[in-house]
């Protein structure tokens, strides 16, 4: 079972008070992976960001294709490659029980090449932790939902149950409206002045509408009680 970090501080809402409904507000481990995440996706902008400054330059461009042309074989095969994370973000990562797999990549013989080569290699590392974070992430934030799902259910049931009464009430004077223009209509009344105003969402003279569908449902998963129903409704 997930220990709240902290104490869900209400949020206001029309109808009164409702929990936190933030994730990070249930789960250390969720809020963890988020930021983990986000400085991983940092990282790579940051990076990025560098080499198109770099190559936007003709002169550092004509050297980076020299130092690329003299480019030299990096790892020796068989042997791990380094990792090129930061030391503060390796550590982070590592705090957030991930494990670091640097991806095999090329070094370059030029200092600049060399520069743009390990940014390459850092980026393809960030993104095999990346793919683990979504893992992650997935996992924590289903067992943080699920605490807040058991906390908010009352309210949320309170809730179907006052659109369910809304809608039949609705469907109710939906059907008087449409008593009386019926009535007009079988007097031959020439009524359009008055403006005909029927409103089928609500129409639950049909028992293949989706109203009554709606209210079958609610009924069957007990959002509200049969009783509230007009029988002829729940068929």
């Amino acid at each position: 079972m997930l220990a709240k970090k902290k104490k869900p501080v209400p949020v206001e809402d029309l109808s009164g008070k409702l929990p936190s409904l933030n994730l990070v507000d249930y789960s250390d481990k969720y809020e963890n992976v988020l930021e983990i995440r986000n400085q991983l996706g940092r990282r790579v902008t940051e990076i990025q960001e560098r080499h198109a400054v770099v190559l936007a330059d003709p002169s550092r461009r004509s050297q980076f294709i020299e130092g690329m042309n003299a480019r030299a074989v990096g790892a020796p095969l068989g042997q791990v490659p380094p990792s090129f994370l930061p030391a503060e973000l390796a550590t982070a990562v590592k705090a957030s029980g991930m494990s670091i797999a640097p991806a095999a990549r090329s070094g370059c013989g030029a200092e600049f090449a060399e520069e743009y080569c390990r940014g390459l290699a850092e980026i393809a590392e960030i993104e095999g932790l990346l793919a683990n974070t979504e893992g992650n992430l997935s996992s924590a934030r289903l067992e943080a939902s699920r605490e807040i799902c058991a906390e908010i259910e009352p309210e949320y049931r309170r809730r179907v149950e006052a659109l369910g009464l809304a809608l039949i009430a609705a469907a109710q004077a939906h059907s008087q409206y449409q008593e009386l223009a019926d009535k007009l209509n079988a007097s031959d009344v020439a009524w359009s002045t008055l403006r005909a105003m029927p409103f089928r969402p609500v129409n639950a003279a049909d028992n293949q509408s989706r109203l009554r569908f709606w209210l079958r449902e609610a009924i069957e998963y007990g959002f509200i009680n049969a009783a509230a129903v007009p029988v002829a409704w729940r068929k």
